[in-house]
């Protein structure tokens, strides 16, 4: 079994059945009843987060209902989406280059699979990130993170990743949704002491 593109002589055995494991938790989610309606719901999920559709829906509804006079309130969310791309697709996925479980004998595949390397799931770590951030802006908002565990599993039932992979992009999600809001607050912080300093006459004045 390979994880990072090539097999190595002296793999320990710890690593064999870390992924042992894995592969046998990726048969249990991917042989899970292929029904047509159950398919069509998981290209779905999976669909809607690849293409930030389902994320920038939600993201205008919040936008709407909660947070129309907040200014700020995509500087987060394009620093995460930014973050998501370069950390995971350009960094991460070539570093450990590991092969998608289409190579499986008996994996079943649904739909076509991405050309991009396995680990980690961009889906998860994209998913994790928005539904940090949307659960920060609206503490009634914590079943986001329901949401993103079926975008997750999603992928494994499609057979485009092994559980491993989306377990790995949820745990980058969240640290880049915390990394987005940290570098969000910086920015806030220097714009309000650049545009918004008092000028000499009025700090006298106080």
């Amino acid at each position: 079994m390979r994880f990072f593109g090539y097999m190595p002589q002296n793999d320990s055995i710890s690593m064999h059945l870390l992924l042992s494991f894995d592969t046998q938790l990726f048969f249990l989610i991917n042989h899970a009843p292929h029904t047509w309606w159950a398919d069509l719901a998981a290209e779905a999920f999976s669909g809607f987060g690849y293409a930030w559709i389902l994320w920038l829906i939600i993201s205008i509804i919040l936008f709407i209902r909660k947070e129309r006079k907040d200014h700020w309130f995509w500087v987060p969310l394009g620093i995460a989406a930014g973050l998501c791309y370069i950390i995971s697709e350009c960094a991460l996925k070539n570093w450990f280059g590991r092969f998608r479980p289409d190579s499986l004998d008996g994996a079943m595949i649904v739909g076509t699979i991405p050309a991009s390397f396995s680990f980690p799931s961009s889906h998860a770590v994209v998913a994790f990130a928005f539904a940090y951030l949307f659960s920060r802006k609206e503490v009634h908002w914590k079943w986001m993170y329901t949401l993103a565990v079926l975008v997750c599993l999603s992928r494994i039932y499609l057979g485009h990743h092994y559980p491993f992979d989306v377990l790995g992009g949820a745990v980058f999600g969240i640290v880049i949704g915390v990394g987005s809001q940290w570098i969000d607050a910086i920015i806030h912080h220097v714009h309000q002491r650049v545009f918004h300093r008092p000028s000499k006459r009025q700090r006298k004045t106080v």
